[in-house]
């Protein structure tokens, strides 16, 4: 659906009981662009091993995995946005092994939902924004390590939770710390940590 030179192709997962299980890696965008998956709605995204959006950031720009309002997307292995955009909307939840974002073209729209990250890993010259100032945002880390090279920005609404270690200027925008989530013990390490925002 998605391989070689295809372009402009979409596919949506929609609805209680609609499942796309992907048993290995999966591409969206391996030379073309345009292409996009829209996960909402009780529907639900499982790939086994890693999922990667834009294959080639040279050729397969503009691809975009979509996570709606009570959409699931689960990746076993990496989520490796290269020549697009991966918007988790609120009320969206998204589950990875790892998340990498190291190409200019890639991109991570992070407006509201859950993120479930067991490692992150951002260098493509942007600042990682957790929340969009309004709506309930939870990055929630499970290890690591977390990498963001360009900071992480954390605004109102929005929180970092769970354990783990984080790397890069972190800007808390009135946003919340919570180690482990709420009522739970844990640990959250910051190489570097600003408070603004109240």
């Amino acid at each position: 659906l998605f391989y070689g030179w295809a372009s402009n192709r979409a596919a949506l997962v929609t609805d209680p009981g609609s499942v796309w299980s992907n048993a290995n890696n999966l591409v969206l965008g391996d030379r073309g662009g345009g292409n996009s998956i829209e996960v909402t709605n009780y529907g639900r995204l499982v790939v086994a091993q890693d999922l990667i959006v834009g294959r080639d950031p040279t050729t397969s720009t503009g691809n975009v995995l979509r996570i709606g309002s009570n959409g699931t997307v689960v990746v076993g292995g990496t989520l490796d946005v290269r020549g697009g955009t991966t918007e988790l909307l609120p009320g969206g939840t998204l589950t990875v092994g790892e998340l990498a974002l190291t190409n200019a073209t890639g991109g991570f729209d992070f407006s509201g939902g859950t993120l479930d990250a067991g490692g992150i890993l951002v260098s493509n010259g942007q600042p990682f924004v957790v929340g969009d100032g309004t709506n309930l945002a939870v990055l929630n880390l499970t290890g690591g390590p977390n990498v963001f090279s360009d900071g992480l920005v954390v605004n109102s609404n929005a929180s970092v939770t769970g354990t783990g270690t984080v790397s890069g200027l972190v800007t808390l925008n009135g946003g919340t710390i919570s180690p482990a989530g709420s009522g739970a013990a844990g640990t959250l390490g910051f190489s570097d940590l600003t408070l603004t925002g109240g």
